[in-house]
């Protein structure tokens, strides 16, 4: 919950508007998710935030089966 997702434009390409997230942001709950380059720009190591991402959905459909297994039968007594 503390990843913000935002909307920008690159200093390199301004006129390219993104949606991502802030390298200096993200690097305060996951450190280990930038990178610097040579000329000391921060980067989001997007591939592998994907997994990651992908594991919390998984988790939060195991949990949604839950509950929607316990609504019916609640629905059901």
């Amino acid at each position: 919950m503390a990843l913000k997702v935002r909307n920008f434009n690159l200093k390199s390409e301004p006129e390219l508007k993104q949606i991502g997230f802030i390298a200096q942001e993200l690097e305060t709950i996951f450190p280990s998710m930038v990178e610097e380059t040579l000329d000391q720009t921060k980067i989001v190591k997007t591939t592998v935030l994907i997994p990651i991402l992908v594991k919390a959905i998984q988790e939060q459909q195991a949990i949604i089966n839950e509950l929607k297994a316990r609504i019916e039968t609640l629905e059901n007594s």
